[in-house]
């Protein structure tokens, strides 16, 4: 349900006391100068507060989320402001948005997160505003405003109440409608660079190469140079210019994509909790009292999206992304058009959603994976600490891994390792904690 106001500005104040002066001023000494200008004073006040308020009446806004929103990267939120009045139009129409965390759980390491947009910043609270302005809306017709903002983490976001106000035409007043219209924004990881082998990378394993590596002939991957013609090659593939200067057939190479068949896994163990000392990890308690965001497992939770992104590109791709927390979940990728982009942004929710806990349930996520597709794709768990350390946390997950460690297609990446730096392209990945500025 929608609700107005209208609450004087500081210039409505000095006016209003101007006005209340003359109108006693007139009133004790009989100067009828003084009274009319008091009647002035409050005709223009009531007919400002009537205009302000019949033009708002007749608005009507609604909200357009982006389609993707990445940490770190510019987005765009569209407002769109309808207006059914037959005569009279708005002007100087002010947007403000309240963007407030989803959810904080500082008893449990849960998140206060930072947001930093064009139109304001805050430093030390878990709520902001968006604003955006209109200059006109005509009668009957409809106006866009649209704001670019950043949001420095991952998390989820809500949106709402949506705030019009308006101090046209002297500003002594603002006007203001609330519509009571939230949802949900998911801002999903930090997308990394990868190199540009992260696929040979992802599926070796010590001592053999990963049976989940397939070719995928349908597709041509990159251009790779030009050779000789050879039995069975297709004749689209003919590089003419180069046949016809030589007199001999040549042909384009391509690179053929690779189409992957695994189980990707990201174990949310929370670094700052805790640090190892012969098998046992201790409790750390926060700095100054305030909970920062991991930037470790943040590091981790970015190399998972940034490989579902890549790999949701090629539909040949057979994945299962699973996550060890504090509940297991598991999302399985959809090959065909329309169920791909749904997979993958459930996939990416679930990422942008997912905390790290001291005691992640590694097991039981492998086992639900397992449950879902079998025990025949490659295991590749993307970690905050090495696998030594995670089997001596929890012993049933050695026998979790022994089939693919006997397979010999278990990957375990440890992102504190080298291991990182062999997918991602830059050297040295500066994470922003909470509180950056731009």
């Amino acid at each position: 349900m929608t609700w107005q106001r209208n609450r004087l500005t500081r210039l409505g104040v000095h006016f209003l006391f101007v006005g209340s002066f003359a109108l006693i001023g007139g009133a004790l000494r009989g100067f009828n100068l003084l009274l009319i200008l008091a009647g002035l004073v409050i005709g223009i006040l009531l007919m400002h507060w009537r205009w302000s308020r019949r033009s708002l009446e007749e608005l009507k806004v609604s909200r357009r989320l982006p389609g993707e929103a990445f940490a770190g990267k510019p987005f765009r939120i569209g407002y769109q402001i309808q207006s059914t009045s037959r005569f009279l139009p708005v002007w100087m129409l002010r947007v403000e948005d309240n963007v407030s965390a989803y959810r904080t759980t500082p008893s449990t390491g849960g998140k206060w997160n930072r947001l930093i947009s064009k139109s304001s910043f805050f430093s030390k609270f878990v709520n902001a505003t968006l604003v955006c302005g209109v200059g006109v809306v005509p009668p009957k017709q409809t106006r866009c405003a649209n704001c670019d903002c950043t949001i420095t983490q991952r998390g989820v976001y809500q949106l709402g109440p949506i705030r019009l106000l308006s101090c046209f035409p002297f500003a002594l007043m603002t006007a203001c409608k609330v519509f009571p219209a939230t949802e949900k924004l998911y801002v999903y990881p930090r997308l990394l660079p990868l190199k540009q082998n992260w696929g040979r990378d992802l599926t070796s394993t010590v001592g053999s190469d990963s049976t989940s590596v397939k070719r995928s002939g349908g597709e041509r991957g990159e251009f790779f140079g030009l050779r000789e013609w050879r039995s069975g090659d297709s004749t689209q593939l003919i590089h003419w210019r180069t046949t016809a200067r030589t007199g001999v057939p040549a042909v384009r190479q391509f690179e053929q994509k690779r189409s992957f068949d695994l189980c990707l896994l990201l174990d949310a163990f929370d670094q700052r909790t805790g640090q190892s000392e012969n098998g046992v990890y201790k409790n750390v308690d926060a700095m100054d009292g305030w909970l920062h965001e991991d930037p470790v497992f943040e590091k981790a939770a970015c190399l998972c999206a940034s490989l579902v992104c890549q790999m949701q590109k090629l539909m040949s791709n057979r994945f299962v992304l699973a996550v060890a927390g504090s509940v297991s979940t598991v999302v399985q990728s959809n090959g065909q058009r329309g169920g791909a982009e749904l997979s993958k942004r459930r996939m990416l929710q679930l990422l942008s959603e997912t905390d790290a806990v001291e005691t992640p349930k590694l097991a039981d996520a492998i086992a639900m994976a397992s449950k879902l597709v079998g025990r025949s794709q490659d295991l590749v768990v993307v970690s905050t600490r090495s696998m030594n350390d995670a089997i001596l946390s929890e012993p049933g997950l050695k026998e979790a891994v022994a089939v693919w460690n006997r397979q010999n297609v278990l990957r375990w990446i440890d992102v504190r390792s080298s291991d990182f730096g062999r997918f991602v392209a830059e050297k040295k990945v500066v994470m922003s904690r909470p509180g950056a500025t731009s």
